[in-house]
């Protein structure tokens, strides 16, 4: 416990993520302390190119593995090499035929999760060309996913302030304007404040709500094709 691996060659990547992967929550700032001491060690860039190393090879075999990886190169906020590599990885084009699963493409969603994590990390950089890249992604990636959330980590990266939202304005696709004031769930929220979040959001977004329910016909006054007892109500938009 407490614990965390040194983290200052290429080599120690592996097995810094090894234990990243299995810490408890409680060990979180532990986990954050090596990464900042490798961030500014002389060695950042070597670890950088360790975990994109780690991620390259956990994509094909592990999933969980490859978020921790994101995470953890994210967390670093490495310019020379964690930077262009989580741009190239945010921008790769999504599968259109894979695996279908309950009409789910899984080989699609899995990537999107991925990208999600690395937007995640360019967003946290805070730094003038991840923040070019950031805004690149909310205007024009292919995604509303990836765009979603590039959205939340710009905001969450500044305090949720106003002025950030007025510059997503700006920026966001018209239909995408309705996620800057979207409410968010974190680790502080309690049901009573996101519920009353959510409600505040859908009033303002009356165009989310539910179609209302629509009478059932009497039996004989049901056409052919009907469905038996009710009528189909409008898709949610």
């Amino acid at each position: 416990m407490h614990a965390p691996p040194g983290l200052a060659a290429e080599a120690d990547a592996t097995a810094f993520v090894d234990w990243a992967a299995g810490s408890l929550p409680e060990e979180r700032e532990d986990g954050r302390g090596a990464i900042a001491k490798a961030a500014a060690s002389p060695g950042a860039s070597a670890v950088a190119k360790g975990l994109v190393a780690e991620i390259q090879r956990a994509r094909e075999v592990d999933h969980s593995r490859t978020l921790v990886a994101l995470a953890v190169l994210g967390e670093m906020k490495n310019k020379e090499v964690g930077m262009p590599f989580l741009v190239q990885f945010a921008s790769q084009p999504l599968p259109e035929k894979g695996t279908l699963i309950d009409g789910e493409i899984i080989e699609r969603t899995s990537l999107l999760q991925l990208e999600s994590k690395a937007v995640q990390g360019l967003a946290y950089m805070r730094d003038d060309v991840a923040d070019r890249e950031v805004m690149k992604i909310i205007s024009s990636h292919p995604s509303r996913v990836i765009r979603g959330e590039a959205i939340n980590a710009w905001l969450w990266n500044r305090q949720d302030s106003q002025a950030a939202r007025e510059q997503l304005a700006q920026l966001v696709k018209p239909e995408d304007r309705i996620l800057i004031d979207r409410p968010r769930w974190t680790e502080t929220s309690t049901a009573e404040q996101f519920n009353r979040d959510l409600a505040v959001w859908l009033k303002a977004h009356p165009e989310l709500a539910a179609p209302a329910p629509v009478k059932a016909k009497p039996r004989g006054e049901q056409k052919k094709g009907d469905a038996p007892g009710f009528d189909a109500a409008p898709p949610v938009p």
